[in-house]
């Protein structure tokens, strides 16, 4: 049974850096029952399930990524994402905000499929603090596709059915 106050409580308590296994020790509810708020909140419109963003995360831009700087997105993105910097820097920040950290050239930091940790380290000082919204923005909008697949080897699984014991765990 689903009540306002867990909804309430799962939607502050989600972010992209953590699994739906760690908001559910967080939360303590199961994880199955996180997966289903999720769900409901994502077929509303209301949210989408990525991804965690890990910084060895890689991301690449999207083929249809708007890459002008007066495009609809963009200023979205200036509305969005640079009102941060805006509220919490001062006045004379704003000629640097300007040329660095509008989205073709955020956009551009993520060419060649670079890790979240390689952005950072190019990412202008004065975003870092906003880098992880900004690329829940580029996420959200379709601007950044991820480019981490992981590949289960199942050749050193052990047969369905069978227990595992600590020699036959592949991990040992």
């Amino acid at each position: 049974y689903l009540t306002n106050s867990r909804l309430y409580a799962f939607i502050e308590a989600a972010d992209p850096t953590q699994s739906f296994f760690d908001l559910s020790l967080v939360l303590d509810e199961p994880v199955e029952e996180l997966v289903s708020m999720a769900t409901y909140l994502q077929s509303w419109g209301l949210s989408q399930i990525v991804s965690i963003i890990y910084s060895h995360s890689c991301y690449r831009v999207h083929e249809m990524a708007p890459l002008s700087p007066n495009s609809r997105l963009s200023r979205i993105f200036d509305v969005v994402v640079l009102s941060k910097i805006h509220r919490t820097d001062s006045p004379d920040s704003e000629e640097k905000v300007q040329q660095s950290c509008r989205l073709p050239f955020i956009l551009a930091l993520f060419n060649g499929q670079r890790s979240m940790l390689e952005v950072m380290e190019l990412m202008p000082e004065i975003l870092k603090d906003w880098a992880l919204d900004a690329v829940v923005f580029l996420l959200r909008y379709h601007m950044l596709t991820p480019v981490n697949k992981y590949v289960i080897n199942y050749r050193n699984l052990p047969a369905t059915g069978t227990q595992l014991t600590q020699e036959s765990d592949p991990r040992h």
